[in-house]
């Protein structure tokens, strides 16, 4: 038995890399080892710890996971793809040696390929979605078909168009996730997709396009010649939801109705001046509902008397008065119906104010208040200084607000009400420059007693009022 064995590696490097908890050069020496064996025989066995290793191709290490290789990246690694696969199979940096390297063994493939939609077309049919790995270079050839299931507990907008290359034609479902088909898939962009998947749908292929799929404009490109369309499916005629019945619905329930425009408000600036809005009034043959449109919606050129149909609205609640907003998902078009009978009412706005009367004045607060917009009235301190802008005001440039409870006597209860500015002007019709003492005021505003009047209210505050 030798008294021991030192191990000649191809590179020293590697044994030191690989070392355990010295420095210097470990000589391995030979173990012995009692033990019993069969028939309570003792037996003593000497040998030298020597466990053997195995050495592989790159190619045939493919799909193992180790945790201490030596790699040889010479110039015998010279294929695409190679140096990543060695590279690939160690966990750790740790666990990695290498013994050759040259930037010459690093390769990559150049060249990018793209799927056509014949190669699409092609693949094993099945209802199963498949991913699509590779990439698709494709021209959009009609404008996209847009369908709003109204369902109310599970409302969905289905957006169906067809792409094209010089090989085939290939319908394309998308999920109309925020811009995507505004951006991408009008008729005559040129775009690549990829992460898509394609499934069979009425036993032909279908794409489809989701929040997970990449897409990019590319340069307009042109088809080498015309081809067939694939028919998109006709979606059943849209159904349309009596207001009357809207406004019984839940908050967040995708409706689609249709009216006559009865009052549209100025756009206005919500949000810190951010987001247009823009509110419409729509009646039909059952009643009356206010709504919203949002950021782009609030340009559209809609004129009071237009009969107007609305799809993909959501219901919605201010102020406890159910309404409906816009969505990304809104479309808006001209009724065919321009002759709808609208409901029978004396008054358009009877669905959205109560009728009362104001017979007497609990208190009226008169302040030196702000005349930013932004600050809405708010009252100055002892310095005439804003609390919210900061701004100072002179004796002389000081702006009156006022807030009052006020009796209110409806069908059914009496009640105070407090009105703020606005409304008070609007109720009273005073100079809000006028400078007078609350107890003079309130005996003025007294002779003015009772009003009638139509009012639209919350947590017993009014907020607006129309005189009778």
């Amino acid at each position: 038995m030798p008294y021991g064995v030192k191990v000649l590696f191809d590179d020293p490097r590697v044994g030191k890399l690989f070392k355990d908890s010295t420095t210097q050069a470990i000589l391995i020496k030979p173990v012995t080892v009692d033990f019993f064996g069969k028939e309570g025989i003792q037996i003593q066995r000497t040998q030298i710890p020597l466990m053997p290793s195995w050495a592989v191709t790159i190619h045939k290490s493919q799909g193992m996971t180790v945790s201490n290789v030596v790699i040889n990246l010479g110039p015998k690694c010279n294929k695409p793809g190679q140096a990543y696969v060695a590279l690939s199979r160690v966990q750790s940096l740790r666990g990695l040696a290498l013994t050759e390297f040259t930037e010459k063994s690093i390769k990559v493939s150049r060249k990018m390929s793209f799927q056509t939609v014949s190669d699409l077309k092609n693949l094993p049919s099945s209802d199963e979605k498949a991913i699509i790995t590779k990439p698709i270079k494709v021209k959009v050839i009609v404008d996209p078909v847009y369908h709003h299931d109204d369902n109310p507990t599970t409302p969905n907008v289905i957006v169906m168009s067809i792409v094209a290359d010089d090989s085939g034609t290939i319908k394309c479902h998308i999920s109309n996730e925020k811009d995507i088909v505004k951006k991408f898939f009008q008729k005559n962009a040129s775009i690549v997709i990829s992460k898509c998947t394609i499934t069979t749908c009425d036993e032909e292929p279908q794409l489809n396009i989701n929040m997970q799929s990449s897409i990019f404009l590319i340069p307009t490109f042109n088809l080498k010649q015309n081809l067939p369309l694939p028919l998109l499916p006709s979606f059943p005629t849209i159904k349309l939801t009596p207001i009357a019945e809207a406004l019984k619905l839940p908050r967040k329930r995708q409706i689609s109705i249709e009216g006559k425009i009865t009052k549209i408000e100025p756009p206005i600036k919500v949000k810190n001046n951010s987001i247009d809005l823009k509110k419409v009034f729509l009646k039909d043959t059952t009643g009356m509902m206010q709504v919203s449109l949002w950021k782009d919606k609030a340009s559209l050129p809609l004129s009071q008397g237009d009969v107007i149909s609305f799809t993909g609205l959501q219901t919605s609640m201010f102020q406890n008065r159910p309404m409906a907003s816009s969505t990304t998902h809104t479309q808006v078009k001209v009724s065919e119906n321009q002759d709808l009978i609208l409901i029978d009412t004396d008054d358009e706005y009877d669905q959205l104010y109560k009728d009362g009367t104001i017979i007497g004045i609990q208190n009226v607060i008169c302040y030196n208040s702000c005349s930013n917009k932004q600050c809405r009235n708010k009252k100055l301190d002892s310095t005439n200084q804003c609390p919210r802008c900061s701004k100072i005001y002179p004796d002389d440039k000081l702006q009156k607000a006022y807030v009052s409870n006020l009796c209110l006597q409806t069908e059914e209860d009496l009640k105070s009400v407090t009105v703020f500015q606005k409304v008070f002007i609007q109720l009273f019709t005073i100079d809000e420059n006028e400078n007078r003492q609350a107890e003079d005021l309130t005996a003025a505003l007294l002779q003015k007693l009772p009003i009638s009047l139509k009012y639209k209210e919350n947590d017993d505050i009014i907020q607006e009022i129309i005189l009778l």
